[in-house]
């Protein structure tokens, strides 16, 4: 595993001039720095056209939750990224792996990818057993470095999401975004085996509640699918409900 760079310690020159010279260039929502020290990424504030704007929401507030979101949690000592350094409309995290999407996507091979997924799990149990949900914990917003998960994108978080539904419905969109991508139940069944051990049955009870609750939907989303051209989020969320039925 790669040494993560520390936000206490003051950044080498380089990477400073490298931060520097990002900035004058045109502003993009996250770029890749390839620095002596090793890749950063910068987050800016997206620039949105009208249409993506009514789609996306308000960019500024998405980044600034994102920001705050990553700071609160770093203090309360959870797995997130660090940030580096900052300004009024940008900060730089370290490159903490590989994402969770990227593994199903390239068929990392199968202990690898179940380890990454344990890793998730158990991180997901940490984040709520200090009382907070992530809102959107995708694949695509969870790296693995090897050893451990840790979350990167915290844009849909807000502290004030707290409740056990919440948590909850953190598992049900984990679980929603593995079977939108590359996954399949081995990858479910390594994270809900990590989250059930850490979190706690009676946490658990209340994920499958919700899935109960949700179950009504199942044939509407069924009908829906011939009316649709791509269907990929519907065919998703059929087969997280089904593979939760099957969980005891």
């Amino acid at each position: 595993m790669a040494q993560v760079l520390s936000p206490s310690l003051p950044l080498d020159r380089s990477i400073m001039l490298a931060i520097s010279n990002a900035l004058g260039e045109r502003p993009v929502r996250v770029r890749a720095l390839e620095t002596p020290q090793g890749r950063l990424w910068l987050k800016r504030v997206e620039q949105l056209s009208l249409r993506w704007r009514l789609q996306k929401g308000n960019s500024r507030v998405l980044f600034e939750k994102d920001r705050a979101g990553l700071h609160l949690l770093a203090d309360a000592g959870l797995p997130v990224a660090p940030i580096l350094a900052e300004g009024p409309d940008y900060f730089v995290t370290p490159d903490l792996g590989t994402t969770l999407r990227a593994m199903l996507d390239a068929g990392v091979a199968k202990d690898e990818r179940l380890r990454a997924f344990d890793g998730a799990g158990r991180a997901l149990a940490a984040l709520h057993a200090t009382g907070y949900s992530h809102g959107r914990p995708a694949v695509r917003d969870l790296c693995w470095d090897g050893e451990k998960v840790r979350f990167i994108d915290l844009e849909k978080f807000s502290a004030r999401r707290h409740s056990p539904r919440h948590f909850a419905a953190d598992m049900l969109i984990f679980l929603h975004s593995i079977f939108a991508g590359s996954g399949n139940a081995e990858d479910a069944d390594a994270a809900v085996a990590a989250y059930r051990q850490a979190a706690g049955e009676e946490r658990w009870n209340r994920v499958q509640r919700l899935a109960g609750q949700l179950a009504f939907a199942r044939p509407m989303a069924y009908g829906l699918l011939g009316f649709l051209k791509h269907g990929r989020d519907l065919r998703a969320m059929i087969a997280t409900l089904d593979y939760l039925a099957t969980i005891r």
